[in-house]
């Protein structure tokens, strides 16, 4: 039996015509169809998804049979719309999901590539590396060659501190047995293994 030529109901046979099936609502039995157990729907609603030839879709979902997609949100490529894009893309399979604008993970068929802040709250012993931070050290210049903070606290976004003390790089080369003041290129680094307070 096919819905779109006619439907059994209670063994009257009914001729849909012009009628979709949003317009009807049919409980399908074998002995209603003839004994086949086959629903064929080309159009319609049911359920509250709405059906077409190749999708099928309700409220932020749709799925494209033709383009080979699913999308979820305001997704309508790769990196268009904020949710999520799984499916076909010219000629490999793609899968974003997030805010293209903002942070977002995105698999191109080749690369994987996470944009944006994706660390949201991992606990404590996490890679220092992997993580964001915020302090309130305030640097400034002693002269040409000599950096100095007052004291402060980088806090992670795990809510691990560390507790900075004032110092210079003049004092910190110093310390270190290495050459003072600086006369090349010098980074500063954090050393979690001298000050630490765990939340």
């Amino acid at each position: 039996m096919r819905v779109d030529d006619a439907i059994f109901v209670n063994y009257i046979p009914i001729s849909l015509g012009d009628i979709e099936g949003s317009d009807i609502a049919v409980n399908f039995t074998p002995e209603q169809n003839e004994g086949n157990n086959e629903a064929i729907m080309t159009r319609g609603t049911i359920g509250g998804w709405t059906l077409s030839n190749s999708e099928l879709s309700s409220g932020g979902i749709l799925i494209n049979a033709n383009n080979e997609q699913i999308l979820l949100g305001v997704a309508t490529g790769p990196l268009t719309g904020v949710g999520i894009f799984l499916g076909k893309d010219g000629t490999d399979y793609e899968f974003r999901a997030g805010n293209p604008a903002g942070a977002y993970i995105h698999w191109d068929g080749s690369t994987l590539t996470q944009t944006g802040g994706v660390i949201i709250s991992p606990g404590t012993g996490t890679d220092i590396s992997l993580l964001e931070l915020t302090h309130d050290l305030v640097f400034s210049v002693t002269d040409a060659d000599t950096i100095a903070w007052a004291s402060g606290t980088i806090t992670l976004s795990n809510g691990e501190t560390f507790s900075i003390g004032a110092s210079n790089t003049d004092t910190r080369l110093t310390a270190a047995s290495l050459t003072s003041p600086m006369n090349a290129l010098t980074y500063l680094y954090l050393n979690p293994d001298v000050s630490t307070t765990e939340p």
